[in-house]
């Protein structure tokens, strides 16, 4: 299908970028190593959006989900981010959460996204302290998570603005900081029925917490309204 055929070259450049990594050329050649990250990030986001376009295959995608392993699967996927910025991770999860009907690819994605744009804020010069926390904890009917990071936070003149399309924090031209990751972010969990919030103003750096139905929950609305 078209997002094989996508996946195959992206997957190329993404092995390009760690070798580049690997032999610590990204110094000898930055602009080779700028030029491919803007094209894996523009791929990817071609990809994300492909995926996007085909409702009813997410729709028959829906299924519980492990909320602790999606987290971890997304860390580990930017363990090379990580080590680079030189950030530390605090991975709090509760040992058993109750499952999260979803559609696994697109809560990966907005786990990655809200972790890619945490490590960004901490990757700026200025920031001496570099933590990040992801926490996850069961309340009832609700699923938490909790992302914090200790970059520079988001002003409350923005809390509302960094939601708009094309909207961007960042002051680079780069296609990854594009202004559509909160855009995106908040479609997803829209589409999952949670609640996204943003809070900066108790602390330094920025708190992210996300809240989903259990699976039971869920269910349960489900069954309530087909019955009236």
């Amino acid at each position: 299908c078209a997002m094989q055929h996508i996946q195959e070259p992206i997957n190329l450049l993404r092995a390009a970028q760690k070798l580049l990594q690997r032999r610590q050329q990204r110094q000898d050649h930055p602009a080779l190593a700028d030029i491919l990250d803007q094209i894996l990030a523009a791929g990817e986001s071609s990809l994300e959006r492909l995926r996007a376009c085909v409702p009813e295959m997410e729709e028959s995608a829906r299924r519980p989900v492990n909320i602790n392993q999606l987290l971890h699967e997304s860390l580990l996927l930017l363990t090379q981010a990580l080590l680079a910025a030189g950030v530390i991770v605090d991975w709090r999860p509760t040992p058993v959460l109750p499952p999260v009907v979803g559609i696994e690819t697109r809560l990966r994605a907005l786990f990655k996204q809200l972790l890619e744009n945490a490590i960004d804020a901490m990757n700026q010069s200025g920031i001496v302290t570099r933590e990040l926390k992801v926490a996850t904890w069961a309340d009832g009917e609700l699923v938490h998570v909790l992302i914090e990071d200790t970059g520079p936070g988001i002003p409350d003149a923005l809390s509302l603005k960094i939601f708009e399309p094309f909207f961007s924090t960042k002051h680079t031209r780069s296609r990854r900081h594009q202004g559509m990751g909160l855009t995106m972010a908040q479609e997803v969990v829209n589409q999952h029925g949670g609640l996204l919030q943003f809070d900066s103003s108790d602390r330094q750096g920025c708190r992210v917490h996300l809240q989903f139905l259990t699976s039971a929950r869920q269910a349960h609305s489900q069954d309530c309204c087909a019955h009236g």
